[in-house]
C-alpha cells in the first residue's frame, strides 16, 4: 500500500514537474500554503525526493503538496527501491527539534549524560502504564538509557492529575515527589505559582500524545513509543535494534 502511495504521488506531480522549475514550484507552494495553514512560513516548505512535490511541517507533522499548490497529500512518502520512509525520518527530526526546547532543569532525569542514548517520557502521574515504565528505568540505565519525564496529566487542565503533576513538578525532590505519588501519599492541595506543566502539556499535545497514549516515548532519534514496554525493548528501540 504504501509503495503504491509513492508511485502514486509520482504520477501525480509529473506534470507540474516538467512545467517548472523545482525553485519556481516551491515558490510558488510557498506562497500558497500560509492561506490553507496558519501561522505555516516558507520556513516550514521544504523539497523532497520526489520532484515538485514539497514536504510541509505542521505541528511536528509532515504534510505534501504539489508545486502549483493545489494538492495536499497525507501519509507515508516512501522509496519503492530503498523502502527508506522519507515521512517517518523527517518527522523524527521535528520532535527532536521540538524537544530541545525543553530543559533537563524541568524534567524528572534518571541516569548520567554520558550514558549512550536519551529518551523522553511524557507521563501522567496517575498513568499505572506510566508506573511500570518507571519501575524499569534502573534496568533501562543499565542498559545505557538515560530516562527524561515530562509532564502530561491526561485529563487535562484543573483536574486532581494536573493538580498532582504541578505538585510533583513544584517539588524539590521531584523524583521522592512521584515515587510519594505513587503511594497515595502525595499533598497536591498547594501547588506553586510557576511550574512547566502547561508547557509541556501543550508540546505533548502537538507532538501526538493523546488522553489514551500515556506513557509516550521519544528517543534521541525521534522514533515514538506509544505504551508500555520492558526495559530491554526500549533499549533495543533507542539502539535502532528493534524498529516500530
Amino acid at each position: 500500500m504504501k509503495r503504491t502511495l509513492f508511485v502514486l504521488v509520482g504520477v501525480l506531480v509529473a506534470a507540474v514537474a516538467s512545467a517548472e522549475t523545482w525553485d519556481a514550484a516551491l515558490a510558488k507552494a510557498q506562497a500558497a500554503l500560509p492561506k490553507m495553514f496558519h501561522g505555516i512560513t516558507a520556513a516550514d516548505v521544504s523539497e523532497t525526493p520526489v520532484p515538485g512535490l514539497y514536504a510541509v511541517a505542521v505541528k511536528h507533522r509532515i504534510l505534501y503538496v504539489t508545486g502549483d499548490g493545489k494538492y495536499i497529500v497525507r501519509g507515508d512518502l516512501i522509496s519503492a527501491a530503498s523502502e527508506e520512509n522519507y515521512t517517518a525520518e523527517s518527522e523524527g527530526r521535528l520532535r527532536v527539534a521540538a524537544l530541545k526546547g525543553l530543559s533537563d532543569s524541568d524534567m524528572i532525569v534518571y541516569g548520567d549524560k554520558s550514558l549512550p542514548h536519551t529518551v523522553t517520557v511524557f507521563l501522567d502521574v496517575d498513568c499505572a502504564y506510566c508506573a511500570l515504565l518507571y519501575k524499569e528505568v534502573p534496568k533501562m540505565n543499565a542498559l545505557g538509557v538515560r530516562v527524561r519525564f515530562v509532564a502530561f496529566p491526561r485529563s487535562g487542565v484543573n483536574t486532581p492529575s494536573w493538580y498532582k503533576a504541578e505538585a510533583v513538578w513544584c517539588a524539590a525532590d521531584r523524583q521522592g515527589a512521584y515515587e510519594a505519588a505513587l503511594k497515595g501519599k502525595l499533598d497536591f492541595s498547594h501547588p506553586c505559582a510557576k511550574n512547566p506543566v502547561g508547557t509541556e502539556y501543550a508540546l505533548g499535545m502537538d507532538l501526538g500524545v493523546t488522553d489514551m497514549g500515556t506513557p509516550t516515548t521519544i528517543t534521541d532519534k525521534g522514533v515514538v513509543v506509544f505504551g508500555y514496554r520492558p526495559a530491554q525493548i526500549m533499549a533495543d528501540i533507542a539502539n535502532g535494534k528493534q524498529t516500530m
